[in-house]
């Protein structure tokens, strides 16, 4: 499981990322597993979302399955690496982690399914909205750090299982 160090090495990733119009297979298969599921979610920002950012979570959910797990996963991962769980739910739409949660569903990380569906039960109990300072205040309230240990100390290994998927189900990427 990664932890907060990995952030700023996945940052830098995404950045060094190329440009691809759309994904191939002979693409794809030269990729290494290091990049994979990097290089796919740098194409879905860039060629699939672009500046379109406020409609990012229609644009994600719009895509294949493959798609959107990996984006929502992904997503989720980096932000939970950053500033917890409570971040996430701050930075991002609530969509996102259903979509997560049937992403981890789909690649088989059932430790990190169920404890997505702690954290949306929970997250439903104490939604709220505002500022930026109610943002601060509400990390003293939030019962949603609780879940940060939880989610680095996973058994599974969300990466190996998102990269297998990707590589037995190119299908869901090729062309797209």
């Amino acid at each position: 499981m990664s932890g907060p160090d990995e952030f700023r090495d996945r940052l830098e990733r995404l950045r060094k990322a190329g440009e691809y119009p759309a994904l191939t297979q002979p693409l794809l298969d030269g990729f290494s597993d290091d990049d994979l599921e990097h290089k796919i979610f740098h194409f879905i920002h860039k060629q699939k979302i672009g500046t379109q950012y406020e409609q990012t979570f229609e644009i994600v959910r719009g895509l294949s399955a493959g798609f959107r797990a990996v984006y929502a996963t992904l997503r989720l991962q980096m932000e939970v690496d950053n500033g917890g769980f409570h971040q996430f739910f701050w930075n991002q739409d609530p969509g996102f982690a259903i979509l997560a949660k049937q992403g981890f569903d789909l690649f088989g990380a059932d430790q990190a399914a169920r404890l997505m569906v702690k954290v949306i039960n929970v997250r439903s109990l104490e939604q709220e909205e505002g500022t930026l300072q109610s943002f601060s205040e509400s990390t003293q309230h939030t019962a949603l750090g609780d879940f940060d240990q939880e989610f680095y100390a996973l058994e599974e290994d969300i990466r190996i299982l998102r990269i297998r998927y990707i590589r037995t189900h190119p299908e869901e990427f090729v062309g797209r």
